[in-house]
């Protein structure tokens, strides 16, 4: 287990014995990280028992998870060795992260699911992607988290405030409770002085969302994906992918 897992006290104190932890400098497999590089095509190195390891997957996250195979597999008896060349052919599956540079637009496609941590986390890595860079802007798209229950408002507002402290030129939110997680970040950013900083446009299905992010997009925009997967914003992701692919073969040579 992760001790830095939100419910890990209760957790363990269902347990018949103290369970194994991973994930942080002081558990059992101690994990010790190295700042995750902002480039799209970057490696990440960390070191678990001492041991270094890389890998390419983007995001701090990510590297927290694969301490957790790494803690298994160290405990079934395969070598550190083993265990890089299995890190070395670790790919993620559509809409998990998935970076790829278009006609010079940066698409981060996440839109396989979505809850308030992984959208935290998300934004983590996207301002690692997007890094220190002044060309350009950020922009995110993001539809409702789902299957939250009666609490989904609040999540949604209370995600829409956090996600104020990121840098963000244009929020676009798509359909159901994203509105909440919409109005949540412009209040925050009127709250802290900053309303002038990002636009925020909220739609109520993907084909208006569509007509308005295919005609904004620029080169050297760097765009997120995230929403709960029923939203179909994959779909989205990948039209606007296209376009942005049409828009560089029609492009002629100079």
């Amino acid at each position: 287990l992760n001790p830095a897992t939100p419910g890990f006290g209760e957790f363990c104190s269902r347990l018949d014995r103290k369970p194994r932890t991973f994930g942080t400098p002081d558990a059992d497999f101690p994990l010790e990280l190295n700042r995750a590089a902002g480039a799209v095509d970057a490696v990440q190195t960390f070191r678990v028992c001492g041991e270094e390891y890389a890998f390419e997957l983007p995001g701090e996250h990510n590297v927290i998870n694969a301490s957790g195979a790494i803690a298994v597999a160290l405990d079934l008896g395969l070598s550190p060795e083993a265990i890089r060349r299995g890190l070395a052919l670790c790919r993620l599956p559509p809409g998990r992260l998935n970076v790829e540079v278009v006609s010079e637009v940066l698409f981060v496609d996440d839109s396989y699911n979505a809850n308030p941590c992984s959208m935290e986390a998300a934004f983590g890595t996207f301002a690692d992607l997007c890094g220190e860079a002044v060309e350009g802007r950020n922009i995110a798209v993001l539809g409702e988290m789902r299957e939250l229950g009666e609490g989904s408002q609040r999540y949604h507002e209370e995600l829409g405030r956090r996600l104020a402290g990121f840098d963000m030129n244009i929020l676009v939110t798509i359909g159901g409770d994203s509105r909440h997680l919409s109005e949540a970040f412009v209040q925050e950013l009127q709250d802290l002085g900053r309303a002038e900083e990002t636009t925020t446009v909220h739609f109520e299905d993907l084909s208006t969302a569509k007509g308005y992010l295919a005609a904004e997009i620029k080169p050297g925009d760097r765009v997120l994906f995230k929403a709960s997967n029923a939203v179909g914003l994959s779909g989205l992701a990948g039209e606007l992918r296209e376009t942005a692919r049409e828009a560089q073969r029609e492009t002629p040579f100079v």
